[in-house]
């Protein structure tokens, strides 16, 4: 499984090692001691995710790619 980021990105989930809200915004920390943020919450992003993958279920991993770049975002 994987986060699918409001701008598009995609972090898989097995390398992500916390995530923490700090100042409204959710920090993702990486195994590899790399960092990211989001505005979103932890459960909006997987609820994001989770709704994109079970709508894309046969899909090839490229098209997946080319569909993240093109999902709209929601704020919650």
């Amino acid at each position: 499984m994987f986060l699918l980021l409001e701008d598009g990105g995609v972090i898989l989930m097995d390398d992500i090692v916390a995530l923490t809200r700090r100042g409204g915004r959710t920090v993702i920390t990486l195994g590899s001691g790399a960092a990211g943020e989001s505005a979103f919450t932890p459960a909006t992003l997987i609820r994001r995710s989770r709704r994109f993958i079970s709508q894309n279920k046969g899909h090839t991993a490229a098209r997946l790619a080319r569909r993240t770049r093109t999902t709209e975002t929601e704020d919650y």
